[in-house]
């Protein structure tokens, strides 16, 4: 099993009952080919987004994350540092603690 995903941006479409997911299967190659299948374009489009905003959203995190432990102030934060903490984890496969 290889560690690194198909790189983004991720595509979809529909054909007849099937939906599927796309993407170039290394950042040098032209064509585009078939990562996924689903039954749902809902479900296709959910992944679609959530995998093109996965690697800025998890960047920004992890910007306001040092940010906010850099900032003076007399609120805790500490719920929220360890909540985003855990989601950064998840987001770069790590396991988490329930």
């Amino acid at each position: 099993m290889t560690t690194q995903h198909t790189p983004t941006p991720y595509g979809q479409g529909c054909a007849q009952a099937s939906c599927f997911i796309y993407g170039r299967l290394a950042p040098s190659e032209n064509e585009n080919e078939v990562i996924a299948r689903c039954n749902s374009p809902v479900t296709a489009a959910f992944i679609v987004r959530a995998c093109n905003a996965h690697d800025a959203l998890a960047v920004a995190l992890e910007r306001l994350v040092k940010a906010i432990r850099h900032v003076n102030t007399n609120l805790d934060f500490s719920g929220e540092l360890e909540q985003a903490g855990a989601a950064l984890a998840l987001a770069r496969g790590k396991e988490v603690a329930q």
